[in-house]
């Protein structure tokens, strides 16, 4: 991209609404981390019911993911699509009967125990490097010294953006308490508390 490309795009204002986005918890609400991540895994898994879905008295679990396979058998792959499946509803919104489900939808015995691996995969890809090669973490930037406060992509989009030259705001919106600490965050990247491979930005 040359530099009279980048000068003919539009200034980006990038909205995160923070919880369950660029920040994997949601303090407000009283979700853990792990809570979070099962919430993501049942938004993403897709069954049949729509219609019946829209009722809120249905205190009926699911019995078919989107695909028509029995929710006992192994399920289809999480959709992350777009488009919604025709007659299909995210196994969070299915109705009154999965809220017991909806943060331990990967656990043993639950209906999306088959989507562990996903769920295991996304929190390892939290876990801030501890290796020798990699410093301890800002407290800004790991709240406990373990997991990634903000997801590694959203500095990654930062960084790739001030690299292009492309001229961009960020605005974040919560209905918690976490915007000073979101605020903090970006101050330590900024600062260059990243990790290597997210360069600074300056």
């Amino acid at each position: 991209m040359n530099e009279s490309e980048v000068g003919t795009k539009p200034k980006l204002i990038l909205h995160f609404d923070v919880n369950e986005t660029i920040m994997i918890g949601d303090p407000a609400g009283g979700d853990t981390l792990e809570d979070c991540l099962n919430k993501i895994i049942c938004k993403s898994a897709y069954v049949r019911g729509k219609d019946q879905a829209m009722s809120s008295s249905q205190a009926t679990l699911p019995t078919h993911w989107y695909d028509g396979t029995h929710v006992s058998d192994t399920p289809p792959s999480l959709y992350t699509e777009w488009e919604i499946p025709d007659g299909a509803v995210s196994y969070y919104r299915s109705g009154r009967a999965v809220r017991r489900y909806q943060k331990n939808f990967t656990e043993p015995g639950s209906p999306g125990a088959a989507y562990r691996d996903s769920y295991d995969e996304m929190k390892a890809a939290l876990l801030w490097p501890s290796n020798e090669d990699s410093p301890p973490p800002d407290p800004r930037l790991s709240h406990d010294g373990v997991h990634h406060f903000l997801i590694p992509a959203f500095f990654r989009t930062i960084s790739t953006l001030a690299q292009q030259g492309r001229s961009f705001s960020i605005v974040i919106r919560t209905f918690g308490s976490d915007a000073d600490d979101v605020a903090h965050a970006l101050n330590a990247f900024a600062e260059g508390k990243h990790l290597p491979y997210s360069p600074c930005l300056r």
